[in-house]
């Protein structure tokens, strides 16, 4: 997986009350976004050591798998919200449309 500025995984662990849309209206998108391989996290020495991954004391991998598996919902989500603002723009812009931007016009069809 390619690394970009921001990590979903991570972003979401700081701030567990936010939605992909939330997160989508401060700027993160799947252009400055990515999400790595669960492995990646569940071979961190950081997240095996932080309470919110154990149980008893121990580290639980199925609380990280857990979470993991709801960043990666969320990334989806964000994904989705990419595709429909891009699919907005074209549809809202039609080339010859003289009250619609410039650069909405030049991606209509």
């Amino acid at each position: 997986m390619e690394e970009k500025q921001n990590d979903y995984f991570l972003t979401l662990l700081n701030n567990p009350t936010f939605s992909a849309s939330d997160f989508a209206q401060v700027g993160l998108s799947v252009d400055n976004t990515s999400i790595q391989d669960k492995e990646v996290y569940l071979n961190s020495n950081l997240l095996r050591n932080l309470d919110i991954f154990k149980t008893d004391g121990k580290f639980d991998e199925t609380k990280l798998t857990n979470f993991y598996d709801y960043a990666k919902q969320g990334f989806v989500d964000l994904t989705h919200i990419k595709e429909a603002d891009d699919l907005g723009d074209t549809w809202m812009a039609y080339r010859n449309d003289i009250t619609m931007p410039e650069t909405l016009r030049n991606k209509a069809p």
